[in-house]
């Protein structure tokens, strides 16, 4: 009887010490979960105000291709008429490719001598009670004179003198004279009614005297004409930046680097206290520079940030530990008969408990992010739900997944990449890896991807082991770019290079020349009797005459070869390689033929010429702007010696 109780003290005794013990390693699961579950509670809450900064900072960028664009075209053209400027704002789609933009327009400089004379010309053009305002004696005036859309709010603006005031003029005078882009601080728009008023802000970029110097002040100041400029109503420019998960985050943005009432510019939720102090976690501050202008962004979690993290894991760790404890504990006691199967059984049980709670613990559930988890050793690939239906799958239909899946469907073209990446982040060289990578879609088709990741732990050999991330469809956003990209390289109308891009091919071909010790050969094409056709006809047999002429300037010419359209009915051809003068003097022979060939219009058959001028490489220019200039030179020659040939340039 003695024995039986010892026996039965000791199995007591075994059973409250694995108790103890399951309940210690239930705390210390529950410890390490709610540590890491604060980690990772602010680590997603650093990645979406990063997000959040960084989707203001691209949409900025975006909007200054827009000005940029619109200052090509009056770079590129003598003169911009009122219509052109309002068909080349008008193919923007300003709406729907790039929303929170009030409109785009052009602002001119007016000596207050020839004040009276502008007034009297702008009206003429059929806007009898157009005049200038503020009213006031001044030096020098400004006046609204193109703005698009032009209709609703923005009729407001136009004949505004921006120079008057005082914030307006600053960052006009700092466009001049940084020669650059600049952006006004907080204004309140003249487009403003009294009704749901919002604050805004301004993009200038300064428009000079075409062909005149603007290197330095003095040359921006005498030759300056203007400025194309943007008009942001803040609340509209802000609107879908953050997509769909932007009720997550309360935003305040300030202009310039103080937080006051004064500078508070946009508020998403509701005015924070500013005298009240937040945690780290509660709130971020990041200062951006938005066009060489400081906006200062804070930013804190909203409720509903909270409903989207999941707060419980630790307390569910420590219930179900908990729970598992006192289970494992009873069924110990009763498997406590001495049978080693059933002890093995419930150890093992006890252990597999364990590592599950670890492994969870390492895991945020309920971000609805497309989140991923790799096990860099073995291989295996965990993927969401989420990440499946970004590549049009369902999750099922991927399985079993391995990082071969993974592989599998990335473009031949980013795995290089995306594996450089990778050993840079798992040397140290990198804090996490970040790779912009395309995906084949179910459909076929490819679609963008920026993935995320951080490796989280270790091998004790120092080894990668389990890494987890993040997947994020940046596809509108790739394709914006791309459409940015072209309009800002290319003329609206004919499609043709525009003289940035021109530019910068005439670079590149006489570097080759140069290092081949070869000739290029530059085409600076006018048509003659163009205006009376565009004036007696319309803008639309004009715009149609275009059109055709570049494509038989195109059809001219080698695939090397480069056309581009420079002005209203100029062009310039460019060949980079000839072997002999007369390659190109052919060439100019053959787009005179093919001008000289009536255009079919309305059924109407409409007739113009043309007079080229040629430069060489290097003879004629060593940059691109002497060879332009001194092929215009010849043209103008050619059209002296009674048009419809070809002159090449002869110096003196």
């Amino acid at each position: 009887m003695l024995l039986e109780n010892h026996t039965i003290y000791a199995k007591r005794l075994i059973v409250s010490l694995l108790l103890i013990t399951s309940l210690a390693v239930t705390y210390g699961s529950f410890y390490f979960t709610q540590i890491n579950s604060e980690k990772n509670i602010q680590a997603y809450f650093d990645f979406r105000v990063r997000e959040a900064v960084s989707l203001i900072e691209i949409r900025i960028k975006a909007y200054e291709q827009v000005l940029r664009g619109t200052g090509g075209l009056f770079n590129a053209s003598k003169t911009v008429e009122r219509e052109e400027f309002k068909r080349y704002i008008s193919s923007l789609n300003l709406a729907e490719n790039f929303p929170g933009i009030q409109g785009v327009g052009y602002s001119i400089i007016i000596p207050s001598t020839l004040i009276n004379n502008h007034i009297e010309a702008i009206r003429s053009e059929g806007f009898p009670a157009y005049s200038i305002y503020p009213e006031g004696e001044r030096d020098i005036f400004s006046s609204i004179i193109y703005l698009e859309p032009f209709s609703q709010r923005n009729l407001r603006a136009f004949g505004y003198d921006m120079f008057s005031e005082p914030m307006r003029h600053k960052a006009m005078q700092k466009a001049i004279d940084n020669d650059a882009m600049s952006l006004s601080g907080k204004v309140r728009l003249v487009q403003e009614s009294g009704a749901n008023d919002q604050s805004g802000f301004l993009m200038y970029l300064p428009v000079y005297e075409n062909g005149k110097p603007h290197t330095l002040l003095a040359d921006r100041q005498e030759n300056i004409i203007g400025w194309v400029y943007a008009v942001f109503r803040m609340n509209d420019f802000i609107s879908g930046v953050h997509g769909e998960q932007a009720e997550d985050l309360d935003v305040e943005i300030f202009d310039g680097d103080i937080i006051s009432d004064e500078t508070l510019m946009f508020d998403s939720y509701g005015p924070f206290s500013l005298n009240k102090q937040f945690d780290n976690i509660s709130y971020k501050i990041n200062q951006i520079n938005v066009v060489n202008h400081i906006w200062t962004v804070r930013i804190r979690p909203s409720s509903l940030f909270d409903s989207r993290v999941n707060k419980s894991w630790p307390l569910f760790v420590g219930v179900i530990g908990t729970i598992a404890s006192f289970t494992i504990s009873f069924i110990f006691w009763l498997l406590l008969t001495g049978r080693e199967r059933a002890i093995k059984a419930a150890t093992n049980m006890n252990m597999k408990l364990i590592k599950e709670q670890w492994r969870l613990s390492c895991i945020i559930e309920g971000t609805h992010a497309e989140t991923w988890e790799w096990n860099i050793q073995s291989g295996d690939v965990f993927f969401n739900e989420y990440c499946a239906e970004i590549i049009g799958y369902k999750l099922s239909e991927l399985e079993p997944i391995t990082i071969k899946t993974w592989h599998k469907n990335i473009h031949p073209d980013d795995l290089q990449k995306s594996a450089d990446l990778l050993t840079k982040h798992f040397a140290g060289e990198l804090p996490n890896y970040e790779c912009e990578i395309r995906m084949l879609h179910k459909d076929g088709s490819w679609v963008w991807i920026l993935a995320k990741g951080k490796v989280a732990s270790w091998t004790d050999d120092g080894n990668p082991l389990l890494m987890f991330g993040l997947l994020q469809e940046i596809n509108q956003m790739k394709l914006t770019e791309k459409a940015l990209r072209h309009q800002s390289q290319h003329d609206a109308l004919t499609g043709l290079p525009n003289r940035m891009l021109l530019t910068d091919r005439i670079q590149q071909a006489q570097f080759i020349a140069s290092r081949n010790n070869k000739k290029l050969a530059l085409m600076f094409i006018d048509l003659d009797k163009f205006k009376p056709v565009n004036d007696e006809q319309g803008h639309h047999a004009g715009d149609f005459i275009l059109i055709k002429v570049a494509q038989r300037i195109k059809s001219c010419l080698r695939d090397s070869d480069t056309v581009a359209r420079v002005g209203g009915d100029e062009f310039i051809v460019l060949l980079p390689t000839i072997e002999r003068e007369q390659d190109a003097s052919g060439a100019a022979e053959k787009i005179l033929d093919v001008l000289n060939t009536p255009f079919e219009f309305a059924e109407q058959s409409l007739s113009i010429t043309s007079s080229i001028g040629i430069a060489f490489f290097p003879e004629h220019g060593n940059d691109g702007s002497t060879l332009i200039k001194n092929a215009d030179t010849a043209m103008y020659c050619a059209k002296g010696d009674g048009r419809n040939n070809v002159k090449i340039y002869q110096p003196n």
